[in-house]
């Protein structure tokens, strides 16, 4: 519950992103492709706060293997992904560099619904013996401050960790479309 207030307050934050956009030096031509890119990301955001949760929690059991396999059938997927919504292929708008964004955002949803189907449905004892997902209780406000003071600094580093790379194209966006364009293909 906690991880999905902060991807919904990472969706906010990103939507608000572009109003400094100026401040930061993005060429004018730049931002509104910029500001449909993180748009389009935005989505994304609730999807990986959950992730992250889902993928501490497998970690933590000493299963780190699913979240690899998820990672890349995640990169496998954004590849065509991004060619489909920047040229506008199978019905979709042609989107340019915005396209990016949503396919960003799908791939994200992927992922999560990956690894909650994975950690949901296996029969590894590691997983059946947490019951995750089932083992709801009333909330237990000292253990909720306990996990805040723990999880929200957490929670921020993830964040940051997640929207550097997006908001890396806009630092450098002022180099002209080129150098954009070649740090989303890094």
């Amino acid at each position: 519950m906690d991880a999905s207030v902060i991807g919904i307050m990472g969706f906010i934050i990103v939507n608000l992103a572009p109003n400094v956009l100026g401040v930061m030096g993005v060429p004018e031509n730049i931002q509104p492709i910029a500001t449909q890119y993180l748009h389009g990301v935005s989505f994304g955001f609730p999807a990986l706060a959950v992730y992250a949760v889902l993928r501490s929690y497998c970690e933590a059991l000493g299963r780190p293997e699913p979240v690899t396999v998820i990672s890349i059938i995640g990169l496998l997927a954004d590849i065509p992904l991004n060619y489909i919504f920047i040229h506008g292929l199978f019905g979709m708008p042609e989107m340019g560099g915005a396209g990016c964004g949503v396919a960003t955002a799908i791939v994200l949803w992927i992922n999560v619904l990956l690894l909650a189907a994975y950690t949901s449905f296996t029969k590894r004892q590691q997983f059946a013996s947490t019951r995750f997902f089932y083992a709801f209780a009333s909330p237990n406000r000292e253990q909720i401050k306990k996990l805040l003071k723990l999880g929200i600094p957490i929670g921020i580093s993830i964040f940051f960790e997640a929207s550097l790379f997006s908001l890396g194209a806009l630092v450098i966006s002022p180099l002209g479309e080129l150098a954009t364009a070649s740090h989303q293909w890094h």
